[in-house]
C-alpha cells in the first residue's frame, strides 16, 4: 500500500463531519461556537478548540500547559550564563514561548491521537479552512469513537454482572437443591423401616381385606340361603296355619252337623295331628336356623365395622405415609431433573464465563500491546526529546562561549571607549582652552578696537 492509498484509507475512516453534527456535538461538550467560526477561525478561536480537544481527550487543562503563566512560576533572577540576563522585557515573551512551546507539543499528540498529518507551529496560528475542518472532523468521530466504546464496554460489564449474578444465583440454587437432596435422603433413611414396616401392614392388611371379603361373601350366599328357606318357612307355616284354620272350620262344622262316619274323622284329625306336630317341629328348626343366621348377621356387622376401620386406616396410611412417599419420590425425581438441567446450565454459563474471559483476556492482550507501542513510540519520542535536549545544552553551550567572547569583545571595547573618552576629554581641555584663548583675544581685539574707534573720534572732533 502506497502513501496514496494510505491516505484514501485515512479520509475514509476520519471522513469530513458536517458542520451541523459537528456543532450538535460540541453543543454536547457544553461548547457554544458558530458555523462561521468553523469555517474561518481565528487565531484565539483555533487556539480555543485545541485547547478543548486537549482537555477532553489528554485531560489537560490551561493550567497544566501554561503554569507560568497562572502561577507566575518564572521570577527575574540574575543568570549564571554570562551575558545573558532575563528582566522583565523579556520575562512575558519566555512565559509565552515555554507555554506554546508546550502546547504545540500537545498538539502533536492530538494530530497523532487523532490520525492527522503533524502540526506545524505557524499552522496553530494561521489554520487554513480546510485543515481546521479535517482536524475538528477527526476530533468529533473520535469523540464519538470514543462513545462506542464507551457504551460497548458498559453492555459488556452490565452483560459480565448480569451473569456473575446468575451464577452466583445459581450457585445457591445448586445448595439448595443439594440441601434439600441430602434432607430428602436422611429423610428416607430414617422412614425406611417405617416405611418397610408400612409396606408389609399393608400387605397383611390386603390379605385381612381378601379374606374377609371371602368370608363376607360367603356368609351373605348363606344368608341368601337361609332367607330363601326363611321364605319358604313362612310360605309353610303360612299354609299350615290356614290349613289349620280350614280344619278348625271343618271342624266346627263338622261338629253342629251329625256325624255320619267318626271314624273317619278321627283318622282325618289324627293325620291333621301328625301334620300340625311335623310343621312345629319345622318351625322349631327354621327358628333356631333363624337364632343362627341373626348370630351371624350381628358376626358379619361387627366383620363390616372391623372392615370399615381398616378402610378408616388404610386411607390414613395413605395419605400419611404412601401419597407423602410418592410425592418425595416424584420431588427427588424433579429434583434430580432440576439437578441436571441447573448442572447443564452450570456448564454453559461457564462455557460463556470462559468465553467472555478469553475475550477480555485477548482485550488484555491487545490494550497490553497498544501500550507497549504506545510505549515503544514514547520511549523514541523520549530519546529524541532527549537528543533535542542534547542538542539544545551543546547550543546552549556554544552560546555561552559565543555569550564569552562577545563579552571579551564589549570589555575590550569598554577598555577602547574608555581610552578614547579620555582622549576625546583631553581633546575637549584643549578645545576649552584654544576656546577661552579665542575669548581671551576677542576681548583683547574688542577692548584695543574701542580703544582705537575712541581715538579716531577724538581726533576727528579735534578736526
Amino acid at each position: 500500500m502506497d502513501i496514496a492509498d494510505e491516505q484514501q484509507v485515512t479520509d475514509e475512516l476520519f471522513r469530513k463531519v458536517r458542520f451541523d453534527e459537528i456543532l450538535e456535538d460540541l453543543k454536547e461538550l457544553g461548547v457554544d461556537v458558530r458555523e462561521q467560526t468553523l469555517k474561518n477561525p481565528t487565531p484565539e478561536e483555533a487556539l480555543g478548540l485545541y485547547g478543548l480537544a486537549i482537555q477532553v481527550i489528554f485531560g489537560k487543562t490551561r493550567t497544566d500547559i501554561r503554569p507560568e503563566d497562572v502561577y507566575c512560576q518564572i521570577h527575574v533572577y540574575s543568570s549564571e550564563v554570562e551575558g545573558l540576563r532575563i528582566t522583565a522585557d523579556n520575562l512575558g515573551f519566555l512565559k509565552r514561548g515555554i507555554g506554546n512551546l508546550r502546547f504545540w507539543r500537545y498538539c502533536q499528540r492530538l494530530h497523532e491521537t487523532l490520525g492527522l498529518p503533524d502540526i506545524e507551529r505557524y499552522e496553530l496560528f494561521s489554520p487554513t479552512p480546510e485543515s481546521f475542518h479535517r482536524f475538528v472532523s477527526a476530533f468529533v468521530v473520535y469523540l464519538r469513537f470514543l462513545q462506542a466504546l464507551r457504551v460497548l464496554f458498559e453492555s459488556e460489564l452490565a452483560d459480565l454482572n448480569f451473569r456473575a449474578e446468575q451464577e452466583v444465583q445459581l450457585d445457591d440454587n445448586i445448595r439448595q437443591v443439594q440441601q434439600e437432596l441430602q434432607n430428602f435422603k436422611r429423610l428416607r433413611e430414617e422412614n425406611a423401616l417405617d416405611i418397610s414396616t408400612s409396606l408389609g401392614d399393608k400387605a397383611r392388611l390386603e390379605q385381612l381385606l381378601l379374606d374377609a371379603k371371602r368370608v363376607f361373601n360367603t356368609h351373605k350366599e348363606e344368608k341368601a340361603t337361609i332367607d330363601g328357606e326363611v321364605e319358604r318357612a313362612k310360605v309353610a307355616i303360612n299354609d299350615v296355619q290356614l290349613k289349620r284354620t280350614k280344619a278348625r272350620h271343618r271342624s266346627e262344622t263338622l261338629g253342629e252337623q251329625v256325624v255320619s262316619e267318626p271314624e273317619a274323622l278321627y283318622v282325618q284329625k289324627d293325620e291333621l295331628e301328625a301334620q300340625e306336630a311335623s310343621q312345629a317341629a319345622v318351625l322349631r328348626t327354621l327358628a333356631d336356623k333363624f337364632d343362627q343366621v341373626a348370630q351371624r348377621v350381628q358376626c358379619l356387622e361387627a366383620c363390616n365395622e372391623f372392615m370399615v376401620d381398616v378402610r378408616a386406616n388404610l386411607v390414613q396410611h395413605l395419605d400419611e405415609v404412601l401419597r407423602p412417599l410418592v410425592e418425595n419420590s416424584h420431588a427427588g425425581t424433579t429434583l434430580r431433573v432440576r439437578n441436571e438441567t441447573l448442572r447443564e446450565q452450570i456448564v454453559q454459563q461457564k462455557a460463556k464465563r470462559d468465553e467472555a474471559r478469553g475475550s477480555l483476556e485477548c482485550a488484555r492482550q491487545s490494550q497490553e500491546e497498544k501500550l507497549r507501542v504506545a510505549q515503544e513510540a514514547a520511549d523514541g519520542r523520549l530519546k529524541v526529546a532527549r537528543k533535542f535536549a542534547d542538542d539544545t545544552q551543546a547550543q546552549a553551550l556554544q552560546l555561552q562561549e559565543l555569550a564569552s567572547q562577545e563579552g571579551r569583545k564589549v570589555e575590550s571595547l569598554a577598555e577602547e571607549l574608555a581610552r578614547r573618552e579620555g582622549n576625546v576629554a583631553a581633546v575637549v581641555r584643549s578645545v576649552e582652552a584654544g576656546l577661552k584663548r579665542v575669548a581671551d583675544a576677542r576681548d583683547c581685539y574688542g577692548q584695543a578696537m574701542d580703544e582705537l574707534v575712541q581715538q579716531l573720534l577724538s581726533t576727528v572732533a579735534d578736526d
